[in-house]
């Protein structure tokens, strides 16, 4: 490989967020993640090929059982293939990885004069032995995106079963991602367990150009006396929906109104409280447009993680970025490095417990408007500055060069 061009094959779960694709296993966070990287990457002249095996709940929870390959036009001459699978447990992934080997051999003959990495979206889909084996067959340096790893909060109550799946998915990881060429990790943690001693990038998330793009006007509000808070996302415990609606319980400040957006095992909770209050509205699951509709309205964003600090060393909210750059007040838990490197933008609840959140309820409800805005206009800018997907593609592709194809 005498050519200093880097084409890269990406695997992973990106699909159009669109309504065609929006189904119990679409995960927004995530979807918006490998948008950035992909989209970034592109504008670093990267030769792209991205093969996605599209997130999907498995047969019978879903009722289709053959996923055909779709070809798509994503926009800025980035074209994604969906990879063609039967729609059955153990047996998708296993296709998945099959089908990934024979494309990327073909791609790699085709850039064969070309330095190449293949670069996967977390350990899943396709599974990681694959993604290890095709880099031996087609000569290619492979890396790994880690952003969901380790074995699920014991809340979500999976089945014997999955368990057991996941328990192999941990066997494989500690087994093959020291032995990978490189990792990209949301949390440190995940580099020092699964790869001590080996190189990383931390890339916690960034901004895509389609948040960007929604961006409104950041606007004094006048004469308002009605505090909205939004908790938007997966509605579950982990995410702090029981410890808001039990806060509230607490709390009986009229100008304080509570606004759920999403879906999730605590979906039933929610509804149940707003038939007794009055201030909690649940606004349903919506698409990107209707959220930022949503956003605009709102006053205060909560990004709550409430699970052991054991359970959520791995995890990193990068919903927080998101929350951050749209401008509002945020109030968010210090899991992992988040009050290291997020907390000056932030109200940090120290104490996770109802009273606690109660009464900073209370404080930002009493704060001037003048001053939650500057609040706003300091974490927008500062996210603008740092943190999209074009600075932090800048380090990937940095990451890729010098550190990767020098070791």
């Amino acid at each position: 490989m005498d050519n200093d061009k880097l084409s890269i094959a990406f695997l992973g779960t990106l699909v159009p967020d669109s309504n065609e694709y929006h189904n119990p296993a679409f995960n927004r966070s995530g979807n918006m993640v490998q948008a950035g990287v992909i989209e970034g990457l592109n504008k670093q002249g990267v030769e792209l090929k991205v093969l996605t095996s599209q997130p999907i709940p498995t047969f019978p929870r879903y009722n289709s059982i053959f996923l055909k390959r779709k070809s798509i036009n994503y926009g800025q001459g980035i074209t994604i293939t969906i990879i063609p699978s039967i729609n059955i447990l153990v047996i998708r992934e296993i296709f998945r990885g099959i089908y990934a080997l024979i494309s990327l051999i073909f791609w790699s003959i085709k850039n064969r004069k070309n330095k190449r990495c293949i670069l996967v979206y977390n350990v899943y889909s396709p599974p990681l032995p694959f993604v290890y084996l095709i880099g031996k067959v087609t000569f290619s340096k492979t890396i790994a995106i880690i952003y969901d790893l380790g074995m699920p909060p014991k809340t979500l109550k999976l089945d014997f079963f999955r368990k057991f799946i996941y328990q192999c998915v941990e066997l494989s990881a500690k087994f093959f991602i020291p032995r990978l060429n490189g990792r990209i990790v949301i949390t440190e943690a995940i580099a020092q367990d699964y790869a001590p001693g080996k190189h990383f990038l931390m890339i916690d998330g960034g901004i895509s150009s389609n948040i960007i793009n929604r961006l409104f006007p950041l606007e004094l509000k006048k004469n308002q006396t009605e505090v909205i808070f939004l908790c938007a996302g997966s509605l579950w415990n982990g995410n702090g929906v029981k410890l808001i609606l039990d806060a509230l319980k607490l709390n009986d400040n009229p100008n304080i109104r509570l606004w759920f957006a999403g879906a999730g095992q605590d979906l039933s909770l929610i509804k149940k409280a707003a038939e007794t209050d009055s201030r909690i509205i649940y606004k349903g699951m919506l698409n990107l447009n209707e959220l930022f509709q949503i956003y605009k309205s709102s006053d205060v964003l909560l990004n709550l993680r409430v699970i052991s600090e054991e359970e959520g060393k791995y995890l990193f909210p990068s919903k927080l970025l998101e929350y951050l750059i749209i401008g509002k007040v945020v109030i968010s838990t210090s899991a992992v490095h988040i009050k290291r490197d997020y907390g000056h933008l932030c109200k940090i609840i120290e104490n996770v417990n109802p009273i606690s959140l109660s009464e900073l309820f209370n404080e930002i409800a009493e704060m001037r408007k003048d001053l939650m805005l500057n609040i706003g206009l300091k974490s927008r800018e500062e996210m603008l500055n740092k943190h999209t997907w074009d600075n932090k593609s800048i380090e990937i592709h940095r990451y890729i060069n010098d550190t990767v194809f020098e070791k």
